[in-house]
């Protein structure tokens, strides 16, 4: 099967989330979660990351906060992060 995430697909992922600094430091998510590929469902760099990712591939996606939530704070991430997932695609429909 050669399939990949595509813009709009609806894809589960097993995925952890870290703030980044120089490493993955404070986790903030760790789940199995199904969602649409969309920017109104995902930050920026996770969107921009998982577009082409195929079944079954595991990527880990870095990026600046310009990418991420940049000035806010949400939950335990602070202003101005860099972010870090670690995203396994277990199905993409």
């Amino acid at each position: 099967d050669n399939a990949s995430v595509a813009k709009g697909d609806s894809v589960t992922m097993i995925i952890e989330g870290y703030v980044f600094d120089g490493a993955p430091t404070k986790l903030f998510l760790q789940d199995s979660v199904k969602v649409s590929v969309t920017r109104s469902e995902m930050v920026q760099g996770l969107y921009d990351g998982i577009i082409g990712a195929d079944l079954y591939e595991q990527s880990l996606i870095i990026f600046s906060s310009r990418y991420g939530y940049y000035d806010e704070q949400v939950g335990i991430i602070p202003s101005m992060s860099a972010l870090m997932y670690n995203v396994l695609i277990t199905d993409i429909k």
